[in-house]
Parts: C-alpha cells; structure tokens; sequence
C-alpha cells in the first residue's frame, strides 16, 4: 500500500502488501515474444493452499499475511520462453530524481530444473503494452541482468525480499507501469510449471535535493535592506551525503548585497561568496547529510524602486531544483509644488502638496515643523494646514515607508507687514487727501484703513511703499492698519 508519507520519500505503489487482494493490479500473460500456450494464473491468499495453476505446488504466506500467488504454465514441449505478469500503472511525481523497488518473494517449479524459472521486477515508461519480461526496463534494471530472483533447489517460502534502485527522472511528471514477472524459460520435457509469491511490493520514488529562497521583508523602502536567506535540504531517502552543492544567485538590476553584507550561516564548509556591493551570492562545494539542511543569509539593499524577481537554481550530487523569491523595492515620495506657495508665519493655511509617491504618508512637515494635519488625496496630492514657522523659504517634507522627499524651498513664510511711515502724516476730517505709506511687506496688500475706515482707494507701489486716499474720520489721530496674506502691522 502507500505509505502516504511525504514526496522525498514517496511510494507510489497501491494495495504493495496485497491486504486489499488484487485491487489495483491487472493479470495477464506477456504479449510479446510468449509462447501462446502459456497460461497465467494469479490470486491473493493467506492460505499455504494449493495454487491453481499448478495442481501441486504451494507457498507459504510472509508471516501469516496476505500476498499475492501465480504461476505460469506452459504445455508445450520445448518451445518459446512463457512469461506471466502482474502490474499497476504508477504515477511519478514531477521533479522525481531515484527510486528504489523492493519485493519480498519465493519460487517453485515443476517440470523443469529450477535454473530456468525466475521471478522479475521492472518499471517501463509506456503503459500501451503488456510487458514481457525480457524487455528493457528503465534505466539500470533492478536486480542481477533484470532478474530479482532465481530459485534455487530447496526453496519452499517467501525469501526474506531483494532491493534495487535506479534513475527515474526520465518519467517525472508521467505515468509508468511497474510490472512482477513469473518467467519460464525453454527447456525439454512435458508440461512445465513455476509458482511463485508475491508481497511488500514498494516504489520508493526520492526527491533530488532542493533550495529555497526567501527575502525577509515583502517590501524595503529605497534604499533599504533585507535579509535573503537560502536553505538546501537533502531529503532524509536519499540516505546519501549530499556533495558538490552549488549555485550562484545573479540578484536582479537595482538589488546588490548590502555593506556590510551581514553574513551568516554556513553550508558543510562550502565557500559562500557575497562581495558588499555586487550582484550576485554564490555557494561551491556544499555538503549535507541525508535528512538534513544547511541554511546562510545575507543582506541585500535595493537601488532601484520596483518589482525584483529572484531566482537561483541548485546543483549538487543529488540534483536540484530552481527557487524564485520576489521583493519590491518602494519608490521614494516626491514633491513637486505647494500651492499657495506662502502663508503667514502664524501658519493655520491650507496648502495642497502635489508630487508622486505620495500614497502611505505617515508625517509632513514644514521646515522640520509637523503640519497641524494632513490628508493623503490620492498618489500625486496631499492637502496639509501649516504650522508656525519664522519667516523665510523652508523644505516641504512628504515621508512615507519608502522615505522621503529631497529637500526644497517650495514654501515661504512671510511676515506680517510693518508701517514706519505717513506723508503727509495729516490732513482734513472731510478726507480725500493721498498720502504715502512706508514700511515692509506690502506685497499682496488686501486692504488700508484708517482708524479702522477703508481708505476710498489703495495702490501697492511695491513691498515698501502703498499710496492711499484718505476716508473722511473725526478729527484726532488714527492708526493706518495694512492688511496682506501674512497678517496686518501693528496699531
């Protein structure tokens, strides 16, 4: 039966030990090369009865249990060689490398010397025929020249069993037909017989040695480090030392191994290579006992923003086979605008922060000052309300997990304006009169009272000088407010 255990070590065989009588198994005699007056005959007992075929010869079970009885029988005097077969189509997992076949089985014979009856198993790559027993199996055929058995004089029971392994990668991924022969071959006399038994019948199919990878992090901001850690398992059916591991892992565009490269780990004394700032990890000359594995990581930093597949293939004593592994490399934010472009130095202005790479956003701020709040809009937009700040151009700061945004002058705060000045410093209540107003940061003046009367017009020179006309006011003084963006002058 199949023992269900995992693919390194996996039998593919169903109802081996015959508990389930012949399920799964066909009997026939061979079509090629047969004497037709071959006759085939098989059941599952745990009865030392007599075998049908035969008439007179019998075999005890293994230990009580059940197993599987032929025989094959040929009338013909002299003749062709006769061959009787029982099989089962197998399936071969993909990636198979070896497999080893055991049986446990006896022999008897009737009618002819016991050197020209044999017992045979065999595993063939095409299902479309009923083998013969001298056929080819695949790769090195089990056993001595393809024979598992051969009685001699005083066999009576079940043999304690033979074991052989050979080469299945040919059939990985496919279907193949493992076959048990009962063979006769020509000899003179009468009619001539051989029984034989059958049981523990196994296909231990193993897998090669394999590698995985595996970056320690989904994502690292740019810049930004992780570990790639790779592990070789030489599974414990193999029962051989695993030697000769090696691979060279090429890292893709925009990923090198960081500086330091943070090494660790070991493979059986193989020589690991990873230069701080190359591209690419090697192993040469790994080695690990069956049923074991050895494990190394190094870090790596990426360049490049994107996407960086990552594959390394194994190659050892044991095979091997191809791991990928994918880290993405988080594009940078960007910032590219601010709009308006100034505010106040009280701060408390809405802004609208445009650039790329926006999207996560976990602080803004203003010249080293975090904005009282902000809203990530989409990738290419934030809106933020400023902090206080002195006056002056300061960097508009976007950080995200893949960093932050260069340094810039994309907002100025601005002072409020200043009034030094008025000239001429009187004039009539009735008002009309234009007078000069000189001070700083009038840019952008919004409006001119005085004693809180809007002057009836207003003209912004430049950022030191406004001319105004005077509103009519009660007689006395009166203090001239500008008002711009940043505020208004003292009264």
């Amino acid at each position: 039966m199949a023992t269900g255990v995992a693919f390194s070590q996996t039998d593919v065989v169903t109802n081996g030990s015959f508990e389930s009588g012949l399920a799964g198994w066909t009997v026939a005699p061979s079509t090629t090369g047969n004497d037709p007056a071959t006759l085939c005959s098989f059941n599952a007992s745990t009865d030392a009865g007599t075998e049908t075929a035969s008439g007179t010869a019998s075999l005890p079970p293994s230990a009580g249990t059940q197993l599987a009885m032929g025989s094959a029988k040929n009338t013909t005097v002299g003749g062709v060689n006769s061959s009787c077969v029982l099989y089962q189509d197998v399936a071969i997992p993909a990636g198979a490398k070896s497999a080893t076949l055991t049986v446990k089985w006896g022999i008897k014979y009737i009618g002819l010397p016991y050197s020209n009856a044999a017992l045979l198993a065999r595993l063939y790559s095409s299902t479309a025929t009923v083998p013969y027993y001298n056929d080819a199996g695949v790769g090195a055929v089990v056993g001595n020249a393809g024979v598992f058995y051969e009685p001699v004089a005083s066999d009576t029971v079940l043999g304690s069993g033979s074991s052989g392994s050979f080469n299945v990668t040919s059939l990985a991924g496919t279907t193949a037909r493992l076959a048990l022969f009962i063979a006769i071959t020509p000899g003179a006399g009468a009619a001539r017989y051989a029984v034989g038994g059958f049981d523990e019948v196994h296909l231990i199919v193993t897998a090669p040695a394999t590698i995985t990878k595996v970056f320690g992090a989904a994502s690292v901001p740019f810049n930004g480090s992780t570990s790639l850690t790779f592990t070789i398992n030489q599974p414990t059916v193999a029962t051989t030392q695993l030697t000769s591991a090696a691979f060279t892992d090429t890292l893709p565009a925009g990923l090198v191994v960081a500086s330091p490269s943070g090494q660790t780990g070991s493979c059986g004394g193989g020589t690991i290579t990873a230069v701080a700032g190359s591209s690419s990890v090697s192993l040469s000359g790994g080695v690990v006992d069956a049923g074991t594995s050895c494990t190394f990581s190094v870090n790596v930093t990426g360049t490049t923003a994107g996407v960086k597949n990552n594959s390394v293939t194994l190659a050892s004593s044991n095979g091997g086979n191809t791991s990928t592994a994918s880290l993405t490399v988080l594009a940078a934010p960007t910032v590219t605008s601010v709009s308006p472009s100034s505010g106040p130095t009280a701060g408390g202005t809405s802004v609208t922060i445009n650039g790329t790479n926006l999207t996560g956003a976990t602080s803004v701020t203003f010249g080293g000052t975090a904005a009282t709040s902000f809203t990530v809009n989409t990738a290419i937009r934030i809106t933020a309300t400023t902090p206080a700040s002195a006056a002056g151009a300061v960097s508009v700061i976007v950080t995200t997990p893949a960093g932050s945004n260069a340094a810039n002058t994309l907002y100025t705060y601005v002072p409020p304006p200043t009034v030094t000045s008025v000239s001429p410093n009187s004039g009539p209540t009735a008002g009309g009169n234009s007078v000069t107003i000189t001070g700083t940061t009038f840019t952008g003046a919004t409006g001119v009272t005085f004693g809180g009367v809007a002057a009836t017009s207003v003209a912004v020179v430049d950022a030191t000088t406004i001319t105004a006309t005077v509103p009519a006011g009660s007689a006395g003084a009166v203090s001239v407010i500008v008002t711009t963006p940043a505020g208004s002058n003292a009264a």
